[in-house]
């Protein structure tokens, strides 16, 4: 099975700290890093630039739908990034993912 990398970032950290201990509790993730990053984007016709909190997550392949699902939820975005990219990591690393969520 394939591991996800998913990327999404909120605008309070207690958002994004929900977030992922939903998707924790419910074995949807394996894990998470969770940082600061300045955002800038075009929104209705403005350039924004602003502080958000973005998290990085891997998962399997069989778990995508769920997270992306969970996350539509729970985001107060109206249209929430979130980011899957297929992964490559060590076997020992991806042996710990599967584990992990079962």
């Amino acid at each position: 099975m394939k591991v996800l990398k998913i990327e999404l970032n909120t605008f309070l950290k207690e958002e994004l700290d929900n977030i992922i201990d939903a998707l924790l509790a419910k074995k949807l993730i394996a894990c998470a890093d969770i940082f600061p990053v300045r955002s800038q984007y075009c929104w209705k016709g403005e350039i924004a630039d602003e502080p958000r909190f973005q998290a990085v997550a891997y998962t399997l392949a069989d778990k995508k739908d769920e997270v992306v699902k969970v996350v539509l939820e729970m985001h107060s975005d109206d249209i929430p990034g979130i980011i899957v990219t297929p992964v490559e990591a060590n076997k020992e690393y991806e042996d710990w993912v599967k584990e992990s969520l079962q």
